[in-house]
């Protein structure tokens, strides 16, 4: 099996990576005003444009009809660039769309004339839930400015809540100041699509750990082109034998992870018996890339790492985000010691 991307989906992450380093860079957020901001509605149609939504989804609804690794590699770029977490949440709810066969609500999320947010659900039980009247509970938001629906999933099933049935929403402080965190209690009569499908489980986990690897592949690439610049004793901090041996360590942790993403997309899209052993395993080694990776970048910018001039500690902090939504509807290790 080839893991390698053939030309046409080079060329695609080629377009990605260059669209989000000119228009949505880690470096904006060295602008404050941009912290915990929504995307414009310009953007967002920017992201609709270049098919981000529907590059999975079938032609006869608008999608790119391509498959669920080039969605993997598009969360790849999106984590080197800490993109919000809604696009991995509009991305998921027009899979679960499709899913339920709601095609129309699929398109208007892939047009662009929906969002979705992602959330926790405190002590929200869909699985438990045989009506949409049923499901309530507090939830925890990310980014749910301008977002019409809420994307919650508990680890067996997936839904999609109105944005309207939310009440006494409250902002909280987030560790990732670059997201707006918002509390709210969900109300009756809000769930719009309902699924049980494992299936839908396992997308959300592999776009998450997407979104970790490219956090792993940021920091490293961040960390080298410091050691080339810094020096010290007028030499490159990166000539130095400690330096240089753990760059070379990030540049093997974030290439595994990235060979095990690719894998368990594969495994996911041809249904191998192994598909959820595959997945359970890059949620594992993303989560460990991704922290391993960012706290290595920032040991080797050294004190400045920490400070707001630098965009070190910000792998670090969206890392935690991303970790606290896996580990609360994802359990790794039960599944990958029930599938060995």
């Amino acid at each position: 099996m080839n893991l390698l991307p053939n030309s046409e989906q080079s060329e695609i992450v080629s377009v990605i990576r260059e669209f989000l380093a000119n228009e949505i860079s880690v470096r904006r957020y060295q602008d404050e005003e941009l912290l915990g901001r929504s995307y414009s509605a310009s953007l967002w149609q920017q992201l609709v444009g270049m098919g981000w939504f529907g590059i999975s989804q079938s032609e006869s609804i608008g999608g790119s009809a391509l498959g669920l690794v080039d969605e993997v590699m598009l969360a790849r770029e999106a984590g080197r660039q800490l993109v919000s977490p809604t696009v991995i949440a509009t991305t998921a709810a027009v899979h679960l769309c499709t899913a339920m066969g709601n095609e129309p609500l699929a398109q208007q999320l892939m047009t662009g004339q929906k969002r979705a947010a992602l959330a926790l659900a405190e002590s929200l039980n869909i699985e438990a839930s045989t009506e949409a009247n049923n499901l309530n509970g507090e939830i925890k938001i990310f980014d749910g400015e301008n977002a019409d629906f809420i994307f919650v999933c508990d680890g067996h099933s997936s839904c999609l809540i109105k944005a309207s049935a939310l009440t006494d929403r409250q902002s909280a402080a987030c560790i990732d100041e670059s997201i707006a965190l918002e509390l709210a209690t969900l109300s009756a009569t809000s769930c719009e699509v309902l699924s049980k499908e494992s299936s839908l489980v396992n997308i959300l986990a592999l776009l998450l750990a997407g979104n970790l690897v490219g956090i792993a592949e940021a920091a490293r690439d961040q960390a080298a082109s410091y050691a080339i610049e810094r020096e010290q004793f007028g030499k490159a901090i990166g000539s130095f034998q400690s330096i240089n041996h753990m760059c070379a360590d990030m540049a093997v942790t974030a290439e595994a992870a990235w060979a095990q993403l690719a894998y368990a997309a594969l495994a996911v899209t041809e249904k191998m018996d192994c598909a959820e052993l595959q997945v359970a395993s890059v949620v594992l080694l993303a989560k460990k890339a991704a922290i391993d990776n960012a706290r290595d970048n920032v040991q080797i910018h050294g004190g400045v790492g920490f400070t707001v001039e630098y965009d070190a500690h910000l792998f670090v902090k969206r890392y935690h985000v991303y970790k606290e939504i896996l580990d609360a509807f994802y359990e790794c290790q039960p599944r990958i010691l029930s599938e060995s």
